[in-house]
């Protein structure tokens, strides 16, 4: 498996950590807009909740990534576990104790979205300091995340149709356990390791900033950032909604809902772990196909609305966002300084959920006044349009992946 310094110990505690946490935040998710809307029965209730999430992604990106740069990569995912871990337990009892608060939903969904901000781009970029097999390894790392989101989801909506105080308990202590793991064999693994910022003085502002410079002069990078930032605007405007498209389109339950997030990383799985075997000088060409056909997939289940039409198209849609996905992050790895990973990849996370408060906005005002299912068809359109625009442009279509980072610190 190619496990830097042999320390097969390190990779096995790294993919339980994000299985657990995967497993945490799915179900803390599914709890979280499933609670929100039987109580409410309101799609305005779901967007403002989301809206309010999508904005602190957008604040925390960016400063996340510099300190990514510049701390224990161990210590920042054992922070984004207790951070979930305290959230949870918490809003757990609270709602077992006085019942549905929305305001205090929106405080514990916001500490989700700190705490998968930060997991999010030090997952990323603490990968190449432990493994030197990229394509294999991430496809191991997402297969298993992806795998315990499936299983995760279903279960999920078994468990509300309990009881929504053990599905908010189970995420908590699932939260916690992911931060105790890499806090006890991740962070000393990292600490002892000589990372090229690691004592240089934190510039949380000048960080920034060269965090844009650089994914910006990496016109390829950039192009692709983009193309995923335009496809997360058509994705959001559906997927924010589902719960409204399983409820009142398609009249589905709790369990419907559970099975339809579950295939989706299912479908990941599988299109992660068969990334592996593409050249990744065809990375922008696969990018282009995944958003065409992810578009045509929400076009037909806006026009053959029900059960098993989500269902299919799905799994379709996850094969396609984790072939592309493992086949864009091992192409970054490899083109990326190490000393600039965090923030590469806490810029591209602010440009590609830069449009997620529009695509809310959106989703609703076009429920409002079409229906959630004209709604998917539109959002489709929409997607494979974008998709066809960068067909054109020769940075994306040509992008190479198979470039290797120098290391050369051209930036600080």
């Amino acid at each position: 498996m190619h496990i830097k310094d042999n320390s097969f110990k390190i990779f096995y505690s790294f993919i339980l950590n994000n299985s657990l946490i995967s497993s945490a935040s799915i179900i803390a998710n599914v709890s979280i807009v499933y609670f929100l809307y039987f109580y409410t029965r309101s799609a305005l209730d779901v967007s403002i909740v989301a809206i309010i999430t999508s904005i602190f992604t957008i604040i925390v990106s960016l400063p996340s990534g510099v300190f990514i740069d510049h701390l224990n990569r161990g210590l920042l995912l054992s922070l984004s576990g207790f951070l979930g871990g305290v959230a949870f337990i918490i809003f757990a009892f609270y709602i077992k104790i006085v019942g549905f608060n929305l305001y205090l939903l929106i405080t514990v969904a916001v500490f989700r979205i700190i705490a998968m901000d930060i997991f999010r781009s030090t997952n990323n970029s603490i990968l190449p300091d432990i493994t030197s097999s990229l394509a294999k390894n991430n496809g191991i790392n997402h297969s298993l995340m992806y795998g315990i989101r499936s299983v995760s989801s279903i279960i999920a909506g078994i468990i509300i149709l309990y009881s929504i105080f053990f599905a908010f308990l189970y995420s908590s202590l699932t939260y916690f356990s992911a931060g105790l793991i890499s806090f006890l064999i991740i962070y000393p693994f990292i600490k002892n390791k000589k990372l090229s910022n690691s004592k240089k003085k934190i510039k949380i502002f000048s960080g920034i900033i060269d965090g844009f410079r650089y994914i910006v002069k990496e016109k390829g990078l950039f192009e692709l950032t983009l193309l995923s930032a335009f496809l997360n605007l058509s994705f959001g405007i559906t997927f924010t909604y589902l719960v409204v498209y399983i409820i009142s389109g398609i009249h589905g339950n709790s369990l419907i809902y559970g099975m339809v997030l579950g295939v989706y990383p299912l479908g990941y799985v599988i299109g992660s772990l068969s990334g592996k075997y593409i050249n990744l000088k065809y990375t922008g060409k696969i990018w282009i196909l995944h958003g065409i056909l992810s578009g045509i997939s929400f076009i037909i289940m806006g026009i053959f609305p029900g059960d098993l039409t989500v269902i299919v198209f799905y799994i379709i849609i996850g094969i396609s966002v984790g072939f592309s996905n493992n086949i864009w992050l091992t192409s970054s790895q490899n083109t990326v300084p190490e000393h600039m990973r965090g923030r590469y990849f806490a810029t591209d996370n602010f440009f590609t959920s830069i449009f997620n408060p529009l695509s809310i906005v959106l989703g609703i005002l076009l429920i409002l006044f079409y229906g959630i299912i004209q709604t998917f068809i539109i959002s489709g359109i929409i997607m494979v349009f974008f998709s066809l625009i960068f067909l054109f442009m020769k940075n994306t279509f040509n992008f190479n992946g198979n470039k290797k980072s120098d290391n050369r610190e051209t930036i600080l």
